[in-house]
């Protein structure tokens, strides 16, 4: 007899957190919840790849009762949720990361430096109203400390959050940052906000790392996304799923666009072996 674990082709489903299983109100529905665990229950893992860090993380990775090692910054931290221990992890170059906050306070936008991937406390030169609205928002805590330059210098960040009202002038700014130091990556998560990462770092390379480290090939696993942060994720998973609200540009790359992750996953479950 077959075991119900070998009955669907695909081994691990991976979804992004923010936009795509949490909504607006940082809630998860019903509907996502019942069919991720029909989909456990057919013996296929699940995981997070999130921008989060890890505490910023936990009450999902509980909700979700994961086990699994989780993607974090990005990309730029894999964590063990039963330890808290750090699998991996990948820092910005210092100098990297000082030109990117000395062209962002010049820009007079505002930025949060994460120093550590299991931490919600994320470095700030000052708590501006709209890095007030953004740390409620994301429900995080933070430390104030003037000179970021030399926090940079002597712990360099996992990875720099760049928030703005205006999109196009955070667009401006990427655009001139990703002349000015093309070592490092930097993505538009969503359309109030910029994450900035080492070059070699993404969701997608992280996943590549996680599923040598599960043994579990790229083409066993599924991935879900919402944001263009999520493009290297939906790229190289087996099949990658697109939510309907998705940038045009992720949805191209993805294998199918769901209007939700309930659909996706209903979908998922009707690809079984012929027994």
């Amino acid at each position: 007899m077959i075991s119900i674990a070998r009955k669907y082709p695909y081994r691990l489903v991976v979804f992004d957190l923010d936009g795509t299983l949490v909504d607006e109100n940082l809630q998860m529905t019903a509907e996502d919840l019942k069919y991720i665990k029909q989909v456990r229950r057919g013996g296929i893992e699940v995981t997070l790849a999130t921008g989060r860090t890890f505490r910023s993380a936990v009450p999902y990775i509980h909700k979700l009762d994961i086990d699994l090692p989780v993607i974090l910054c990005n990309g730029a931290a894999i964590v063990n949720p039963k330890t808290g221990n750090i699998m991996y992890q990948e820092k910005l170059h210092p100098e990297a990361a000082i030109l990117v906050v000395e062209k962002t306070l010049t820009t007079n936008l505002d930025c949060l430096l994460y120093t550590d991937p299991l931490s919600d406390c994320p470095v700030v030169s000052c708590l501006t109203p709209l890095l007030s609205d953004f740390i409620r928002i994301e429900g995080l805590r933070w430390v104030e400390i003037n000179d970021l330059i030399e926090i940079v210098a002597t712990d360099p960040p996992i990875k720099v959050q760049v928030v703005g009202y205006e999109e196009d002038t955070l667009i401006r700014l990427q655009r001139d940052v990703a002349i000015r130091v093309p070592e490092i990556s930097i993505v538009m998560t969503q359309g109030d906000y910029l994450e900035v990462m080492p070059v070699t770092v993404s969701k997608g390379s992280a996943l590549e790392r996680l599923g040598k480290l599960l043994k579990i090939p790229l083409s066993h696993i599924v991935a879900f996304g919402d944001s263009l942060n999520d493009l290297e994720l939906l790229s190289s998973a087996g099949i990658g799923i697109a939510l309907a609200d998705a940038p045009e540009e992720l949805k191209e790359e993805a294998d199918m666009t769901v209007p939700s992750v309930a659909a996706g996953l209903k979908e998922l479950l009707s690809w079984s072996f012929e027994l």
